[in-house]
């Protein structure tokens, strides 16, 4: 009996062992996570700050039609809002996104949306 409980106890050190170092290793990853999020955050860089694009109704409806349904770039456009009075036509429209979303908006405008590019580049830069 006394071979079974040390074989036991054995095994549960190995096991007590490996869970230790599997926890130290994946804290390590939690904290390496943790510092690339949020040390990220704390020091934005050029290409995480917010650009606002002005564009007119049919200028965004045309970069609409031109980027993928579902993507980032479709979802910041959806969120544009109408910015002055519904006197005037056409009626501009802003359009927060990040500076890199504003980039793929701009190579999405290139080829398929002439008059948007030079919103877009003024924006960015």
């Amino acid at each position: 009996m006394s071979f079974k409980k040390s074989s036991k106890a054995r095994q549960a050190a190995r096991s007590r062992a490996l869970l230790d170092g599997t926890l130290r290793v994946q804290r390590g990853k939690i904290a390496d996570i943790l510092n690339a999020t949020v040390g990220r955050g704390l020091t934005s860089s050029p290409r995480d700050s917010i650009v606002e694009l002005t564009l007119t109704e049919a200028q965004l409806a045309c970069l609409k039609a031109a980027v993928t349904i579902g993507s980032e770039e479709s979802a910041a456009l959806g969120r544009g809002v109408r910015s002055g009075s519904q006197l005037f036509s056409p009626e501009p429209f802003a359009v927060n996104c990040t500076r890199v979303i504003a980039m793929r908006l701009l190579a999405v405008a290139e080829p398929s949306c002439a008059d948007v590019v030079p919103a877009i580049r003024t924006a960015i830069e």
